[in-house]
């Protein structure tokens, strides 16, 4: 049996449209899987800082998205993550798909491509207006 190797990786999602810091909201955030992340305001936006478990950094950044996304009225606008180099393709990516769903931009890396791709889908969905650029 091979065991895939999980690591914690850190990064803020920036969200968008209910307070996060409202104590409902909270609560429906820890419910769908978020209780791993610090909730707070930082230069006016609302953000969640993660320390994920996730056997790459990529499906760190997928699953906790879909777990804010789980709760209505929250959208997440940006990912942040200061302990990756500015140039980040996955990040940048990510970034654009949040930003303007109407195409899924590439990335190198097959596992990448496929949770850009799964990212891209929840951003779709997004109602108008929760996603700001």
């Amino acid at each position: 049996m091979t065991r895939t190797t999980r690591s914690k990786y850190g990064f803020t999602l920036e969200t968008s449209g209910k307070s996060v810091l409202d104590d409902d909201v909270v609560d429906a955030l820890y419910e769908a899987g978020c209780d791993d992340a610090g909730i707070g305001r930082f230069l006016g936006v609302e953000c969640l800082d993660f320390a994920r478990e996730a056997a790459s950094y990529c499906e760190a950044v997928r699953s906790a998205i879909e777990d804010v996304q789980a709760v209505p009225g929250v959208g997440v606008t940006r990912v942040v993550n200061e302990n990756t180099p500015a140039d980040d393709a996955f990040t940048a990516a990510v970034n654009a798909a949040l930003s303007s769903p109407a195409q899924c931009p590439d990335v190198s890396g097959a596992r990448e491509q496929i949770e850009l791709r799964r990212i891209w889908r929840i951003a779709s969905k997004m109602p108008s207006g929760s996603v700001s650029g």
